[in-house]
């Protein structure tokens, strides 16, 4: 399972990671917010179902790049 950052997630959604950060804390997200140490941290097939439908697939590419 490949997680994305804060960073990433806010990137991907166009807001900022401040607001990622305080949205995850609060359960806002329909996807999994997972806490590690001081970071938050998501995992990517979550938040491309997320944004993309319940049909994103990841590609070989997305396999191979953990």
């Amino acid at each position: 399972m490949k997680l994305l950052s804060a960073k990433e997630v806010a990137k991907l959604l166009g807001i900022t990671q401040t607001t990622v950060r305080v949205n995850a804390s609060k359960g806002t997200y329909p996807f999994r917010s997972l806490r590690v140490g001081a970071l938050w941290k998501f995992p990517e097939e979550d938040v491309m179902k997320f944004l993309y439908g319940e049909d994103w697939k990841p590609t070989d590419e997305d396999r191979t790049s953990d």
